[in-house]
Protein backbone atom coordinates (compact mmCIF):
# COMPACT_ATOMS: atom_id res chain seq x y z
CA UNK A 1 0.00 0.00 0.00
CA UNK A 2 2.95 2.28 0.96
CA UNK A 3 4.50 1.80 -2.54
CA UNK A 4 1.20 2.85 -4.13
CA UNK A 5 0.59 6.10 -2.62
CA UNK A 6 4.56 6.76 -2.98
CA UNK A 7 4.02 5.81 -6.67
CA UNK A 8 1.01 8.14 -7.04
CA UNK A 9 1.93 10.99 -5.51
CA UNK A 10 3.12 12.67 -8.58
CA UNK A 11 -0.53 12.52 -9.82
CA UNK A 12 -2.04 13.77 -6.94
CA UNK A 13 -0.24 16.55 -6.06
CA UNK A 14 1.24 17.38 -9.45
CA UNK A 15 -0.63 20.41 -11.68
CA UNK A 16 -0.35 18.24 -14.64
CA UNK A 17 0.58 21.35 -16.85
CA UNK A 18 3.22 21.33 -19.76
CA UNK A 19 6.39 24.06 -18.93
CA UNK A 20 7.93 24.39 -21.87
CA UNK A 21 12.44 24.78 -22.04
CA UNK A 22 14.39 26.65 -23.90
CA UNK A 23 17.28 25.06 -23.47
CA UNK A 24 17.71 22.48 -25.83
CA UNK A 25 15.92 23.53 -29.66
CA UNK A 26 16.95 21.02 -32.28
CA UNK A 27 15.29 20.75 -35.52
CA UNK A 28 11.82 20.38 -34.49
CA UNK A 29 11.75 23.50 -32.88
CA UNK A 30 12.12 23.95 -29.04
CA UNK A 31 11.59 21.05 -26.66
CA UNK A 32 8.87 21.10 -24.22
CA UNK A 33 9.54 19.13 -20.56
CA UNK A 34 6.51 17.92 -19.32
CA UNK A 35 6.37 18.39 -15.44
CA UNK A 36 4.32 16.96 -13.50
CA UNK A 37 5.07 16.34 -9.26
CA UNK A 38 6.27 18.33 -6.84
CA UNK A 39 9.25 20.03 -5.88
CA UNK A 40 12.20 18.95 -4.26
CA UNK A 41 11.30 20.52 -1.09
CA UNK A 42 8.07 19.17 -1.00
CA UNK A 43 9.42 15.76 -1.51
CA UNK A 44 11.46 15.92 1.33
CA UNK A 45 8.58 16.82 3.49
CA UNK A 46 6.61 13.86 2.51
CA UNK A 47 9.57 11.22 2.70
CA UNK A 48 10.01 12.58 6.28
CA UNK A 49 6.62 12.76 7.04
CA UNK A 50 6.05 9.18 5.36
CA UNK A 51 9.12 7.70 7.20
CA UNK A 52 7.62 8.88 11.02
CA UNK A 53 4.06 7.86 9.88
CA UNK A 54 5.53 4.18 9.84
CA UNK A 55 7.77 4.61 12.61
CA UNK A 56 5.16 5.53 14.66
CA UNK A 57 2.97 3.05 13.38
CA UNK A 58 4.99 0.02 13.56
CA UNK A 59 5.66 1.43 17.32
CA UNK A 60 1.64 1.38 18.22
CA UNK A 61 0.88 -2.44 16.47
CA UNK A 62 4.05 -3.77 18.58
CA UNK A 63 3.04 -2.22 21.95
CA UNK A 64 -0.46 -3.81 21.36
CA UNK A 65 0.66 -6.97 20.19
CA UNK A 66 3.01 -7.11 23.13
CA UNK A 67 0.40 -6.09 25.89
CA UNK A 68 -2.05 -9.07 24.34
CA UNK A 69 0.35 -11.96 24.16
CA UNK A 70 1.45 -11.12 27.87
CA UNK A 71 -2.17 -11.37 28.55
CA UNK A 72 -2.80 -14.90 26.58
CA UNK A 73 0.83 -15.97 28.58
CA UNK A 74 -0.71 -14.84 31.84
CA UNK A 75 -4.20 -17.03 31.11
CA UNK A 76 -1.99 -19.93 29.96
CA UNK A 77 0.27 -20.00 33.20
CA UNK A 78 -2.81 -19.41 35.77
CA UNK A 79 -4.86 -22.81 33.72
Amino acid sequence: MYVFIGASTDTFFGDGNEHSGTAEEGADGPKTDKKIGVDEATHKKMVLFGLCLSIISMSLVSHFVKKELYKVIAQLLSA
